[in-house]
């Protein structure tokens, strides 16, 4: 009977403790993980503002190719309650966004 597959596996873990699936599984989940970023720029009277974006639990990551929208101030600009603008739809935008400050209820109001 052969040892071969049990003198791999000593040779493999290194001397330092840990078993190779556990590292191959380690290393599985570091390569699982994606990042993704965003410049949203707004301009409207002469002025160009630049921020970076906040990753969302909540919603499907965006494509590396990025999503092309229209930008809404919500009014009222804290959405706690329903908003009162209205969305012109249309025009070569694939997808509305609401601009929304952070603060006076919960992100579940708004």
């Amino acid at each position: 009977k052969s040892d071969w597959g049990f003198s791999l596996f000593n040779k493999i873990d290194m001397g330092i403790g840990i078993a190779p699936g556990i590292l191959l599984c380690g290393l599985y989940l570091v390569m699982m993980v994606t990042l993704s970023s965003a410049t949203v720029i707004l301009i409207g009277n002469n002025v160009s503002l630049s921020f970076e974006d906040m990753v969302a639990n909540f919603s499907p990551g965006v494509k590396s190719n990025g999503i092309c929208g229209k930008l809404y101030i919500a009014e009222p600009l804290d959405a706690c309650s329903p908003l009162t603008n209205m969305v012109n739809p249309g025009g070569n935008y694939t997808s509305p966004f609401a601009l929304i400050i952070r603060g006076g209820c919960s992100f579940e109001d708004k």
